[in-house]
């Protein structure tokens, strides 16, 4: 089905909800903001020339409440970036900005994430007490342009999010660091994250990978939380952790020479292992 597009050549930039409203007049979005009638930013096009430098926005949101669905859109290396919103559904869009995070949440509270094709060194960056958010159903390309780099990245005191379904690629260079998904520490003695059903894979075999020392990990987590049911393929290490309780179970690592986890982070007691298969597919 062919989609026609509207070309932009600046960024949308809203720091509230009055604005919001301003804007969705102004455009003939359509919708009221609310959960039953959301306002919807949909099926536009944006490009800037170069990747290398901090090229561009597609939209600023800052401080809104209002529910708000962007989607059908294609951003070239131009950047969706929330602070302090609510109630934001990204859905359905081609996102590539290979030098930096194409989608960032910050501070921000029950978003959902689904359905993107996302191109990037750092694919998704979710930051700074956000919250009950939902990252399903998407694929993340990640490229090798960073000295670290990462499909979805969640950091600073995160919990209640879940990752399901996602396909997340890495494409390796060296010398390099590489991560799937990396969630650092959480609010202690929570159940923090739920990172369910996705699929890991590297572009190079996980022997060649360890020979040439690079460090690939494909989830890397902080405290308390629950890995479940996912598939990681050719990465050398499968799991990294920080301290305390994970529960971890049902996942499948390939190939036979995929380490659970690092020599120096063995498993302590405190963690929970269900019935993991390291096996050939």
């Amino acid at each position: 089905m062919y989609m026609e597009y509207t070309k932009i050549e600046k960024l949308i930039n809203i720091e509230s909800d009055q604005e919001l409203l301003q804007f969705a007049k102004k455009y003939h979005w359509k919708g009221d903001g609310t959960k039953e009638n959301p306002i919807r930013i949909a099926k536009y096009a944006i490009k800037f020339q170069s990747d290398l430098q901090y090229s561009g926005y597609f939209i600023v949101m800052l401080n809104t409440t209002l529910y708000v669905v962007i989607e059908d859109c294609v951003a070239i290396n131009a950047q969706i970036y929330l602070s302090n919103c609510q109630h934001i559904f990204i859905l359905n869009n081609y996102l590539h900005y290979a030098a930096f995070p194409a989608i960032v949440l910050s501070d921000c509270k029950h978003c959902v994430i689904m359905n993107n094709i996302i191109i990037s060194s750092k694919c998704i960056d979710i930051s700074v007490n956000s919250e009950n958010h939902r990252i399903i159903n998407n694929i993340c390309m990640v490229l090798p342009i960073r000295d670290s780099d990462t499909g979805i990245l969640c950091w600073y005191t995160l919990n209640h999010n879940i990752m399901a379904n996602n396909y997340i690629l890495l494409q390796l260079t060296k010398p390099k660091i590489f991560r799937g998904i990396h969630l650092t520490t959480n609010i202690p003695q929570q159940l923090g994250n739920a990172i369910m059903n996705n699929v890991i894979v590297s572009t190079t075999p996980s022997l060649e990978i360890q020979q040439e020392e690079l460090f690939v990990y494909g989830i890397e987590t902080g405290d308390f939380n629950a890995i479940l049911n996912n598939k990681i393929i050719n990465v050398p290490y499968a799991f990294k952790f920080e301290d305390t309780a994970d529960i971890i179970g049902y996942n499948i690592i390939y190939p036979l020479q995929a380490d659970i986890s690092m020599e120096e982070h063995k498993p302590k007691p405190a963690f929970r292992y269900i019935y993991n298969i390291n096996a050939n597919l």
